[in-house]
């Protein structure tokens, strides 16, 4: 007698798996376009952009906080034991995450005020 699969794999779609993994790939586009620019208008113009796509489309604004904290431990170690202009720039991009993620939350606050 065969055995019988009883564990049978869900079959995602590949369209709901892409939408959740939006917001992740925008936060590290930011970061690598950022990186390519050596100019600071681009780089503001390149977080601006992406709190506006996150706030348009609602997307989690935790997603940035965490991404910065992330990137803070990164400068501390690049600090430790590399190079300290390498750990100042990654620190500049932390900021830059963690002003999206505030004003995010700053937008949702404002769009629900009953909602805690």
């Amino acid at each position: 007698m065969a055995k019988k699969n009883y564990y049978k794999p869900k079959k995602e779609s590949p369209e709901l798996t892409d939408a959740v993994n939006i917001p992740y790939i925008l936060v590290l586009a930011a970061v690598v376009i950022a990186n390519f620019t050596n100019s600071e208008v681009l780089t503001l113009v390149t977080f601006l952009a992406l709190l506006l796509i996150y706030a348009i489309k609602k997307y989690d604004s935790r997603i940035p906080v965490a991404f910065a904290l992330l990137l803070l431990v990164l400068s501390a170690i690049e600090l430790a034991y590399r190079s300290e202009e390498l750990a100042n720039q990654i620190a500049v991009y932390a900021y830059y995450y963690l002003v999206v993620g505030v004003l995010l939350q700053l937008i949702e606050y404002i769009r629900n005020p009953g909602d805690e």
